[in-house]
């Protein structure tokens, strides 16, 4: 698997954590009447402007440094916390995150089976 792909994968799974837990800050806080929300459009946005050679170059940069990812966390001026909503941003999150992992497992295993039936 090429380091543009695990990079990728890397990103995908801190954002989906971070995600995870702003939807669990949020729950949590629910009564104070803050909250979180996060916004990954910025680095997604350049991302796809980039190409491959400094997409890899800036993933690497950013799965660097955890802060990079959650400096895009802010408070909301919205008034009210849906609780609702915050449990299926949470299991969403969840379930996305369990979708990589799947998918990445998938991958290795092909790669294995490749490379196990070479020898």
């Amino acid at each position: 698997m090429d380091n543009l792909t695990l990079n990728l994968v890397k990103l995908g799974l801190d954002m989906h954590t971070i995600r995870q837990s702003v939807a669990a800050s949020n729950i949590a806080g629910a009564d104070n009447g803050s909250k979180l929300t996060v916004d990954f459009s910025e680095h997604l946005q350049r991302l796809e402007r980039l190409d491959s050679e400094d997409q890899l170059a800036y993933l690497q940069a950013l799965n660097s440094n955890s802060d990079n990812l959650k400096s895009m966390i802010s408070e909301s001026s919205e008034a009210s916390i849906s609780i609702e909503k915050q449990h299926a941003d949470s299991t969403k999150a969840m379930l996305e995150y369990q979708a990589l992992i799947e998918a990445l497992n998938r991958r290795l295993s092909i790669k294995s089976l490749v490379t196990g039936a070479q020898k």
